[in-house]
């Protein structure tokens, strides 16, 4: 993917973004990529001129679709898209989900690549690793917020924004501190616990999960990658007819022949506010990477969990239910 758009500068700012998605929808029917670019010749957007290969960019990641020249936003990523403000969460995710098993992802976004710091515990990237021909993808990343300028080797190192590791590959966290050593082994599994390292690999089983029962059709929104207090991590429908999100999907990790999870107040809250739409999906990693393997899905655990005695709650403001 990234090898045909080596020839363009840039793939756009989120300002474009937003620019190209309210120019598409105002169209009711589709129009050709030729219009687009016309649209835009000429233009200067964050100091940024020459949009083709953003145009390109985003048919690759799957916020346009392109049909026999003309090209209409995809209805997975319009239907996840509410406005700007968490546009550069969807754009990165997209691109992410694109990446994720090609040999760029692995040639990028290797564990060799990334260092902890060992005063801030920050995540950083080196500069060289994007050399000439990845200057476009150093480029978007800095423009979406991935990245940030680290103020003391702005010219070696990009601090990586901690609410964008979930979206890197939960295991090369680990070989990044195994290969550096800038923090203890307590430090980093207390690190990692914070972050949520099981839980992003649950949610990214989950989000499949639903793309699959919905036969790809629908695309669910993985809401936690844009917004952390909702009390759900999921958005998603429960047919693929509906038009509107009705499936507020709440993703536990556990270990072991008997299911528990750990609920904080917000999410114990929400599920009582959003009653029979709010599901909890519980993700075991003892089976997780077997072919077939499917969560157990408990409808409305308000009412079906909360008070039901075949399940204990053992802690306070953090609730930790296992099956009795």
């Amino acid at each position: 993917m990234l090898k045909d758009l080596r020839r363009y500068e840039h793939f756009g700012t989120p300002n474009f973004y937003s620019t190209l998605l309210k120019f598409i929808s105002k169209h009711k029917n589709p129009i050709t990529k030729e219009v687009v670019n016309k649209y835009f010749y000429g233009k200067t957007i964050d100091g940024r001129r020459g949009f083709r290969g953003a145009v390109e960019f985003a048919i690759k990641i799957n916020v346009l679709v392109e049909d026999k020249g003309f090209i209409s936003v995809d209805k997975g990523f319009y239907s996840s898209y509410v406005s700007s403000e968490n546009l550069e969460s969807f754009i990165l995710t997209n691109f992410f989900l694109k990446i994720n098993n090609s040999d760029y992802y692995s040639e990028i976004f290797n564990p060799d690549n990334f260092s902890f710091t060992h005063d801030s515990r920050k995540l950083i990237m080196k500069n060289t690793v994007f050399k000439f021909k990845y200057s476009n993808v150093k480029y978007f990343l800095l423009d979406f917020g991935f990245l940030t300028c680290d103020e003391e080797n702005e010219s070696r190192f990009y601090n990586v924004e901690s609410k964008y590791l979930i979206l890197l590959n939960v295991s090369i966290l680990p070989e990044i501190s195994k290969k550096k050593r800038r923090i203890s082994v307590s430090e980093f599994e207390k690190s990692m616990e914070d972050r949520n390292k099981y839980g992003h690999e649950a949610e990214l089983f989950v989000y499949n999960f639903e793309c699959a029962r919905l036969f790809n059709l629908k695309k669910p929104d993985w809401t936690s990658s844009h917004t952390v207090n909702k009390g759900y991590d999921i958005t998603s429908y429960n047919f693929v007819g509906d038009l509107r999100f009705n499936r507020f999907i709440e993703v536990k990790s556990f270990y072991g022949d008997k299911p528990y999870f750990y609920l904080s107040e917000n999410e114990y809250k929400t599920a009582g506010e959003i009653g029979k739409k709010y599901w909890l999906y519980l993700v075991n990693r003892k089976y997780i990477d077997q072919q077939g393997y499917e969560p157990i899905i408990i409808q409305d655990p308000y009412a079906n969990i909360f008070s039901n005695p075949n399940w204990k709650m053992t802690e306070e403001k953090t609730y930790k239910f296992s099956q009795a």
